[in-house]
């Protein structure tokens, strides 16, 4: 009849009973439990696979197999001074293959989200690895720091050096939905 919004699943399981006889879904999720007719799961698919197991193994085993591409999310922080000249006001950009950079791309927090970055400060968020370049996301941080550091100089012109650096690393972090997966 209605939509419920249940957010930190971590456990589903199969429920027998119900009107129509038919099999329902046990949730268990932070703040309680219930039992659904349907479901929609929005996780990556080898977490939706863990989820799902108990419910239709079957549909486990075949999200179990989608493989995943190492990605790694460098953040940055510049005072908006040592920025001059250099328009990151926008979304960002995506570098498509053989354009000679590394980087998958570079988000620029500050712009899209206001209050990201504290007032006269941008933040930049550069994705690197994926599937057309697994080996960058693995890379030891400083290594990580100047491939990110030479594309942003090479894309935008930024030679400022960050005062704030943080890296996010993600082993599984873009599924691989090859051509004619069942997912």
């Amino acid at each position: 009849n209605g939509w419920r919004w249940c957010r930190g699943v971590w456990a589903l399981g199969p429920e027998s009973g119900g009107g129509g006889g038919g099999a329902r879904g046990g949730v268990h999720f932070d703040g309680g439990t219930g039992v659904f007719d349907r479901g929609i799961v929005t996780t990556p698919p080898w977490y939706a696979a863990s989820l799902l197991r108990e419910v239709d193994a079957e549909l486990a085993t075949t999200l179990g197999q989608i493989p995943g591409a190492p990605i790694a999310a460098v953040a940055q922080g510049f005072d908006a001074a040592h920025l001059a000249g250099v328009n990151v006001q926008g979304f960002g950009f995506l570098v498509p293959k053989g354009q000679g950079l590394r980087v998958l791309g570079s988000l620029w927090s500050s712009s899209i989200f206001p209050g990201r970055a504290p007032h006269g400060r941008v933040l930049l968020r550069t994705l690197v690895g994926g599937a057309r370049d697994p080996q960058a996301g693995e890379l030891d941080d400083d290594m990580l720091l100047d491939l990110v550091s030479h594309d942003l100089q090479k894309a935008l012109g930024v030679r400022a050096l960050p005062d704030f650096v943080r890296i996010y690393r993600h082993p599984n972090g873009i599924p691989q939905y090859t051509a004619g997966h069942l997912g």
